[in-house]
């Protein structure tokens, strides 16, 4: 764009010195070039940030692995209700703004067993948010992600942000199940380009969803010491 910008201007200082009677690029559009993928984080650097979390927020841990879990956007995690958390049939429904209506998500066994364990010391709460502060009221979005960022900082991984999260779990999902489809429904998409934006290595895409995420962070995220036992 700068190049063309400077031509631009090289061929209207030729009209002006009556060296040329028009300026050829005065019609002609710029070029702009494609946008480099997002980043995507390794394994080993998810695990850095996931277990930084745990030993420094808890708080903050547990908002991210219901986005890992699910793909939900930072502030649908911070929306979601007790009443929306269905332990028996093992789903959570996401509150979507963006496009007014509500996603219904199955839970990986790790994600189940977190949020029972969560919920327990919580006092079994048949509704209300989740995720609150320690005044008892739902956490501002911009705590959230200034929060994150001074972690993500320390780790040296500035280019890591909360959304990252979410184009994490589509483009783990779409690697390695083969079906851009299932990452399309996992993160509730009407277009499949629109998943296509979120695949951070351009990879051909594909889904096996919750399972895939499950294979991947139950090793990182099961040993959580907050965790309880296993739901039976």
């Amino acid at each position: 764009l700068r190049t063309h910008l400077d031509g631009a201007r090289l061929f209207n200082a030729a009209v002006d010195q009556g060296m040329m009677d028009e300026n050829p690029a005065a019609k002609v559009k710029a070029l702009r070039a494609s946008p480099l993928p997002k980043r995507v984080p390794t394994p080993e650097e998810l695990e850095k940030v996931m277990l930084c979390l745990e030993s420094r927020k808890p708080w903050l841990y547990r908002i991210v692995l219901v986005m890992l879990g699910t793909g939900a956007r930072p502030s649908e995690a911070l929306r979601l209700s007790w009443s929306k958390v269905d332990f028996t049939r093992g789903t959570l429904e996401l509150d979507r703004r963006k496009v007014s209506d509500e996603h219904t998500v199955p839970m990986a066994s790790w994600l189940k067993d977190a949020l029972w364990a969560f919920w327990t010391d919580s006092g079994m709460p048949k509704e209300g948010h989740v995720f609150l502060s320690r005044n008892g009221k739902p956490f501002m979005i911009g705590r959230v992600y200034i929060a994150f960022k001074k972690v993500v900082r320390k780790l040296g991984l500035e280019w890591f942000t909360l959304y990252t999260f979410r184009r994490t779990v589509a483009t783990y999902t779409a690697e390695q199940s083969g079906d851009m489809r299932v990452a399309q429904m996992l993160l509730g998409h009407k277009s499949i380009r629109t998943t296509e934006l979120y695949v951070g290595r351009g990879a051909e895409a594909r889904a096996k969803g919750v399972g895939v995420m499950d294979e991947l962070l139950k090793s990182k995220v099961g040993t959580a010491s907050w965790h309880s036992e296993a739901i039976p």
